[in-house]
């Protein structure tokens, strides 16, 4: 029999997890070394005759006792993640399958259960979760961008397409003056539209939302004349400032990009002939607020830590206004 005991013993304590049993009322009757060290005790003796109560926080030991009642009550196996919280303060999670034990008679006389520590394997199951919520939310900002500079491209295209076709047909009637003009725009738009070309690429190989900006602290002034200078003969816009240098940490390409949207759109939709773009420095926030007629480039806006809306304004004119840092 003692030869019987021993085998039974040395088994159990060369299993990888915590067995244990228990009586109706949640006292251990038996386990084997795990679990007893599991509960930061040196051997099974100590942990015999004791209960959850004995060994662990008392809303550690309620939810234990919870658990055990269900599979007392129902007489049905249980698997359940035990989350508990140390002495030190610690979370730990403990993966338990508990299942009723019989007499010979069918009657419930106590509780067997295996536990198994699964913290660790829970932390890195969150830290992977994380990582593919992270990735998903790269590739749908890297989606989004992708997008919205395909729309960009059609700006420059089309002023390429209107001026081209106005010089095809009536090359005749423009000065040498007023020819030079338009290829300079020509030049302007061309150049711009390789740029978001490579803008493209640049994103098909980035994976990170925040490589989509390159940001330098540059005169949002000059950047907003050098923008206005592309459509020079294409509509007639008036630039109204105070301030001849407002110094921005901003990514000047694609402020531009916010730019030339507002004004493509209201030369497509508004009158061209009325479009007016104000500056306004704010004091003591200390941003900058930009006024353009119809659409927005919200995430470009949103990348500069910037905020942007929509005036109705009276006689029918709508505005955009955004507003972004400016360092002096």
């Amino acid at each position: 029999m003692t030869s019987y005991n021993n085998l039974i013993e040395n088994i159990l304590s060369n299993l990888p997890n915590s067995v244990y049993w228990k009586d109706l009322n949640g006292v251990y009757l038996g386990a084997n070394i795990q679990a007893a060290q599991m509960v930061g005790l040196a051997s099974v003796n100590d942990l015999i005759g004791k209960t959850d109560y004995d060994l662990t926080l008392k809303i550690n030991a309620d939810k234990f006792r919870e658990n055990d009642l269900i599979v007392l009550n129902t007489g049905k196996e249980l698997s359940v993640e035990e989350i508990s919280v140390s002495k030190d303060g610690a979370e730990l999670i403990q993966l338990s399958t508990k299942k009723p034990i019989k007499d010979s008679n069918g009657d419930i006389v106590g509780i067997m259960g295996v536990t198994i520590d699964i913290t660790e394997l829970k932390k890195k199951e969150k830290m992977l979760w994380d990582q593919s919520q992270s990735l998903k939310e790269a590739l749908s900002a890297k989606k989004r961008f992708f997008n919205m500079l395909t729309h960009e491209i059609r700006t420059p295209i089309h002023i390429i397409d209107s001026i081209a076709e106005e010089l095809y047909q009536n090359f005749d009637r423009f000065s040498e003056q007023e020819s030079k003009s338009f290829l300079g725009t020509l030049l302007q738009n061309s150049t711009r539209a390789k740029k978001l070309v490579e803008g493209l690429l640049e994103i098909a190989k980035s994976t990170q939302q925040q490589d989509y900006y390159s940001f330098e602290k540059k005169n949002l002034v000059d950047a907003i004349y050098d923008t206005i200078s592309e459509f020079a003969n294409i509509a007639k816009i008036s630039f109204n400032t105070k301030s001849e240098k407002v110094i921005c940490n901003i990514d000047t390409f694609k402020i531009g990009q916010v730019i030339r949207n507002l004004l493509d759109n209201a030369i497509k939709y508004g009158d061209s002939d009325s479009i007016i773009i104000e500056l306004i420095r704010s004091l003591p926030k200390q941003t900058v607020t930009i006024k353009l007629g119809l659409s927005i480039c919200k995430e470009i806006i949103t990348g500069h830590k910037g905020t942007i809306w929509i005036d109705n304004e009276d006689f029918g004119v709508t505005s955009v206004n955004f507003t972004i840092p400016y360092i002096e």
